[in-house]
């Protein structure tokens, strides 16, 4: 994956996980090369997530999410998943290079189209990596994208962190690129 795309995709779902650009900003949106499109209530209301991190098989942390969105990006052929706890101490961002229904792989040798962060602060560590797992996407259209996301990682600790997160009719937000 190209390294400008990870970094428009990580803004795009930095940018709709927030809202959006704040009023006084609106240029951040576009120097990003991002579209700030908020989901409509009827396209949030149809969606679900639910995320769970776990370490040593205790549960750590379990959310359903508020405001989960997917950001396509058709030129650069990924996609990014946003899944946000709604009191914003969580966040599960995933990233894959690929449009497509199937399953994706998380590994740790560097191979991997799949990138996994979950960011919090009521955990011991501030962000967790995860580098093995799979992301099964099984519905994926310009409006929606559903499947499930399963990964273990140790994040420099002795004994295991896992996630385990199900999300369905996420609306999809493109990318600025893609209304070109």
């Amino acid at each position: 994956m190209k390294i400008i795309s990870k970094s428009v995709l990580c803004a795009s779902l930095f940018l709709t996980a927030c809202g959006g650009a704040s009023s006084g900003d609106n240029s951040s949106a576009s120097r990003a090369g991002v579209k700030s499109v908020t989901p409509s209530a009827i396209e949030t209301a149809a969606s679900s997530a639910q995320v769970q991190i776990k370490h040593d098989g205790k549960v750590l942390a379990s959310y359903p999410s508020a405001l989960p969105d997917a950001a396509l990006d058709k030129e650069n052929q990924t996609l990014g998943l946003s899944l946000s706890g709604s009191d914003s101490k969580q966040m599960l961002m995933i990233a894959v290079e690929g449009t497509k229904t199937g399953v994706y792989q998380v590994s740790g040798d560097g191979k991997s189209k799949v990138s996994v962060m979950f960011m919090t602060d009521v955990l011991p560590t501030p962000s967790l990596a995860f580098d093995k797992g799979e992301l099964n996407i099984t519905e994926l259209s310009d409006k929606y994208c559903s499947g499930t996301f399963t990964a273990t990682g140790t994040a420099g600790s002795k004994t295991g962190y896992s996630v385990e997160a199900t999300f369905s009719k996420l609306p999809v937000v493109p990318t600025a690129r893609n209304s070109r």
